[in-house]
């Protein structure tokens, strides 16, 4: 055994001795990788590892094959850590996107990511709605008006009253049905406040007497 000497797909370029053992470095001509392999073992194996992987993960002709919205168009023939091929995808929407194989001919991935954000879009719309249709009753939405603290750039910090500076008095005001509703100028900031407490009452018993 000897430099140059070749076993199956492996060429010997180098040699050395590693305690008891001899080892030799060899090119795979199957896929140029260079490797230290045991002298012993040569006359065993094929090649450097690469056929294994090979035969347990053949390329597939995809080209212009449908997985949900993805065309695979064109291999890349870059393969991932798991040895499956990676392929250049359409996706519906227009984006290009390189997916491995094995992840399309499962079905695990489907689109370059918009069919997820389109999920996410009508999600919202669902979960809007379904606020909508509990909170909100003759144009008037009731998680807002049972709300009691002040609304945040409030400087009164009372909900439903606010300072009026040219009468220099609480004004006491509500919305209801899409209406807007001042009840009143108030030198108090309490009888304001009352104010507003006794039209908010007044108006949920009526939509709990619609409803």
């Amino acid at each position: 055994m000897k430099i140059g000497d070749k076993f199956e797909n492996l060429t010997i370029l180098d040699m050395e001795q590693r305690n008891s053992r001899k080892y030799c470095l060899c090119k795979c001509g199957n896929c140029g990788n260079e490797k230290w392999i045991r002298a012993d073992s040569l006359k065993r194996i094929k090649a450097c590892g690469c056929m294994k992987s090979n035969t347990q993960f053949k390329q597939n002709d995809l080209t212009n094959k449908k997985f949900g919205r993805l065309t695979a168009i064109k291999s890349t023939s870059k393969k991932a850590k798991s040895g499956h091929y990676i392929w250049t995808c359409q996706c519906d929407c227009g984006n290009k996107i390189e997916i491995i194989e094995s992840s399309l001919t499962t079905g695990k991935t489907r689109s370059c990511g918009c069919l997820q954000k389109e999920a996410i879009r009508e999600n919202m719309k669902l979960a809007a709605k379904a606020n909508k249709e509990k909170n909100i009753i003759d144009n008037t939405n009731l998680a807002l008006l049972k709300k009691t603290e002040a609304y945040p750039n409030s400087k009164t910090k009372v909900r439903g009253v606010s300072w009026d500076k040219e009468k220099r008095k609480y004004c006491a005001q509500i919305d209801f049905k899409k209406r807007h509703y001042c009840l009143g100028y108030f030198d108090d900031i309490k009888e304001a406040e009352e104010a507003y407490k006794s039209a908010k009452e007044k108006f949920l018993k009526e939509i709990n007497i619609n409803t």
